[in-house]
């Protein structure tokens, strides 16, 4: 089980919509998620809400109640740098609680803490950034309590104490120390500048490259009725997840497709054009996926069609297909 974590509406509308077979589930303690797949993976969605003392408690909570092999954090920040712009997703390779310190008669002396990124998890990360269609920053995230605007005296102390921070939000900082004290659960932060549609995708592209767990079991479904799951290949013999925004070569879903005028080379370039944005594409492709291992099955040619409601061409293929 993987476990994504939200904090605003806006982070968990992203993350929903890249669901499939979703369910709500209900904790004792009256939390509520959403339990599907995202690329065959079993993949649980919690809402946080802002602050680090909430992002604590309701990450230690989901911990607790889905035993997650990973978790990731995905959301919004605001940038720290110029270089990063509206649109960049930030991978945070460490998260600091800048609100650690000690005043003195000379100023605000920093005492953070801190807590990395899961090597694992930051390797994988790389791995997806490298054909991953928007930039992505490997950098700290600054997670205090504030929301901070330019030229104010914490933006001054941020760049003074934590200037290799690339990006700054209010939750991170409560999250990474929950999965710290859970026997150090793997947690990774994800955020994107400008709004979470870039770094949703990209976790969701990030867990269709995790090796699947063994133990892993769609909860709506039974081992035996459950399809045999394929990565997605772009190109050559270089495996990657679905890319979005510029695509480059073709993309086949499960085994090779004969060349010339399928469905997922029409795809393609419907994206490379822009005709597709980046979340209905790759939401596509995974549909497209089950098509294929599920051949019978009806409801992802239902979800194939109903997504590409605006394009009748690509739609009547999907009927010849």
């Amino acid at each position: 089980m993987i476990v994504v974590l939200t904090a605003t509406e806006a982070a968990h509308a992203e993350v929903r919509s890249l669901l499939t077979a979703a369910r709500t589930q209900e904790s004792r303690a009256g939390s509520l998620y959403e339990v599907g797949e995202v690329a065959g993976r079993s993949v649980a969605l919690a809402f946080l809400g802002t602050g680090n003392n909430s992002a604590a408690a309701l990450t230690e909570r989901a911990i607790g109640e889905f035993d997650p092999s990973s978790v990731f954090f995905v959301g919004a920040a605001g940038p720290l740098h110029s270089w990063v712009e509206t649109g960049d997703v930030v991978v945070a390779t460490k998260v600091y609680g800048y609100h650690g310190g000690r005043e003195d008669a000379e100023g605000l002396r920093a005492r953070p803490n801190a807590w990395p990124a899961p090597h694992r998890l930051e390797q994988r990360a790389r791995q997806v950034a490298r054909s991953f269609s928007a930039q992505v920053h490997f950098a700290p995230i600054a997670s205090g309590e504030l929301l901070l605007s330019p030229g104010t005296a914490t933006a001054a102390f941020l760049d003074s104490s934590y200037n290799d921070a690339a990006a700054v939000d209010t939750e991170s900082a409560g999250a990474a120390g929950a999965g710290h004290l859970n026997d150090a659960t793997p947690l990774l932060t994800v955020r994107s500048i400008g709004g979470p549609a870039p770094a949703a995708a990209f976790v969701a592209a990030l867990i269709a490259e995790l090796p699947a767990d063994p133990d892993d079991r769609p909860a709506a479904r039974s081992a035996e009725a459950r399809p045999s799951v394929h990565n997605v290949y772009s190109g050559g013999s270089s495996a990657i997840v679905i890319q979005a925004g510029q695509i480059h070569g073709n993309v086949n879903t499960g085994a090779p497709q004969p060349a010339g005028g399928d469905l997922s080379t029409s795809l393609t370039a419907a994206a490379r054009a822009g005709l597709l944005d980046e979340s209905t594409y790759f939401r596509v492709m995974l549909a497209l996926h089950e098509m294929q291992a599920r051949p019978s099955d009806p409801a992802p040619r239902g979800v194939v069609r109903d997504l590409l409601s605006g394009h009748p061409d690509l739609r009547r293929q999907v009927d010849g297909y």
